[in-house]
């Protein structure tokens, strides 16, 4: 059984796992999951930053799930160290002035993209880049969201 037979049964188990009750007599209804053909299909989206003008205020999500899924996969490894530098330039370059994320350059900051674009640069963990994070602006974004009713925020 060579890497990617492995990686295909790993994916299979994982499924059965998480999508148990969606199994017939052991079988995923899921099918069968193309590893190889996501991967590239991810690494192309991610490394040749496809994300479209259209999807500017949620250009933060598209990156992060582009991460989330290669690193499901177990293939993080396939970026490379420039390429992980890039994306978090990338990401990073949705931070405003007071520390806050927008969607995309130059939008308005919010709740949720501040969650995406966090997410994003955790898992590419580039030091150069973390070290830029605006973590007191960030805090100070979040305590100015806080509703009128305890425990709310506006997003």
């Amino acid at each position: 059984m060579d890497l990617s037979e492995d990686k295909q049964a790993l994916n299979l188990e994982l499924s059965n796992l998480l999508f148990g009750r969606f199994s017939k007599k052991g079988v995923s209804v899921l099918g069968k999951i193309e590893h190889n053909k996501h991967v590239e299909y991810i690494l192309k989206y991610l490394t040749k930053l496809r994300i479209s003008d259209n999807y500017d205020v949620q250009k933060s999500w598209l990156v992060y799930w582009g991460l989330n899924a290669l690193a499901v996969l177990g293939e993080m490894d396939e970026l490379t160290a420039e390429d992980r530098k890039l994306l978090a330039e990338f990401v990073i370059s949705f931070q405003d002035e007071n520390g806050g994320f927008g969607g995309g350059q130059g939008y308005t900051a919010n709740l949720i993209s501040i969650y995406s674009s966090i997410l994003a640069l955790a898992i590419l963990d580039v030091d150069e880049v973390n070290s830029r994070i605006n973590v007191k602006g960030i805090e100070n974004f979040i305590i100015s969201c806080r509703g009128e009713i305890p425990g709310s925020y506006q997003i």
